[in-house]
């Protein structure tokens, strides 16, 4: 592993308790500040996911030149302290891999989406299999499991050579991807897929610039987008589902006020009430938000990120947000089950553990 760096500020969260009840507190790597790593290789990671049974094993796919050697999954046991090669064979060399994700009922499970090909591990990363998708001519986009951890989503772009398009959409395995089924979204081009935490049939989209979501396991999808501005193009990015409402959703969308442009204003906007009305938390008018996440464990607790590039943290369902210190610029967050260490991409891994200073007893 190369050497790490943290990022060091003044944290809006700890500068204020440390203020008001004057008690320091040590700062070690990664405490209320990020930290970076990433495996030895000349890929960068593009994507990764955390053990459902152990938070602090992490898995990261880089990616890298074709014919390299340096695309592959890493694990780290250790919250992206050390770095081992989990494809030792270089299976995903050339795969383009894209994401990863890890079952939520075996941690051995493991599936690599590549440009073309999805990659199963039952053993941990041990051996590989390689399934091609029944659609031919698509390229992927998006992967999902669903909350048992047995069926397998896969989304699809359009791919347009002259005039000639062949449709996107959704596809579904549900024997480890020996045979996929229609899942619906034909005509869709699949940015993002997102899975129900607890019903298997429930299944969120980003397609053709909205939200879609179906609650059968992709025979019907309902078109649940945020109303667009008027005279405006409107694009949703990234979504995150409320771990305990289910039916409150977050997305970052960009708006066009000039349809074709690229000016556009960036927005955060949250539903109640699984899409039928939308409210903007945040509309920055600048251009770089387009992640966010939210608490797998406790509700409200949402991370995304600001135009200058820092993470900001919302403890309140996005009312209010605190902007953590670093400028990280991420691709992806996540949150970890204990609540306090955050995650971010770009690049490189970002690790940030919160610690807030324990109020001094009065009688002291």
């Amino acid at each position: 592993m190369r050497a790490s760096r943290s990022f060091i500020g003044s944290s809006p969260i700890a500068g204020f308790f440390v203020i008001i009840c004057a008690i320091a507190i040590p700062l070690i790597a990664g405490t209320n500040r990020w930290t970076e790593s990433k495996p030895e290789t000349i890929s960068d990671i593009v994507a990764i996911a955390l053990d459902p049974f152990d938070e602090h094993v992490i898995y990261a796919v880089t990616k890298g030149p074709l014919s390299s050697k340096s695309s592959g999954l890493w694990r780290s046991g250790d919250a992206g302290v050390t770095w081992s090669r989990v494809d030792q064979n270089y299976e995903l060399a050339d795969a383009l891999p894209l994401t990863v994700c890890v079952s939520p009922s075996n941690p051995d499970s493991l599936y690599v989406l590549g440009f073309l090909q999805v990659f199963r591990s039952s053993d941990g990363g041990m051996h590989w299999q390689t399934s091609v998708q029944s659609k031919t001519g698509t390229y992927n986009q998006a992967m999902a499991l669903d909350a048992t951890g047995r069926i397998l989503y896969v989304g699809y772009g359009i791919t347009c050579i002259g005039a000639q398009c062949i449709n996107g959409g959704v596809v579904s395995s549900n024997d480890g991807g020996r045979s996929w089924q229609p899942a619906g979204l034909e005509k869709g081009n699949v940015t993002g897929l997102t899975a129900d935490p607890v019903s298997s049939a429930t299944l969120w989209a980003t397609a053709n610039g909205g939200v879609y979501k179906t609650t059968n396991a992709g025979k019907s999808w309902a078109n649940i987008s945020p109303p667009t501005p008027a005279q405006s193009d409107l694009i949703v990015r990234t979504i995150a589902i409320d771990a305990v409402a289910r039916s409150t959703i977050y997305a970052t969308s960009n708006s066009y006020p000039i349809p074709g442009t690229y000016v556009y204003s960036t927005t955060i906007s949250k539903t109640v009430d699984s899409g039928k009305t939308w409210r903007i938390l945040q509309n920055q008018n600048l251009t770089n938000t387009r992640v966010i996440a939210t608490d797998p464990i406790r509700s409200m607790r949402v991370l995304s990120s600001n135009p200058d590039g820092r993470v900001i943290l919302s403890s309140d369902g996005g009312e209010t947000w605190t902007a953590l210190a670093g400028l990280i610029s991420p691709t992806q967050l996540l949150i970890s089950p204990s609540g306090n260490d955050f995650y971010a991409v770009n690049r490189s891994l970002f690790h940030y553990t919160l610690v807030l200073p324990r109020r001094r007893a009065a009688n002291q």
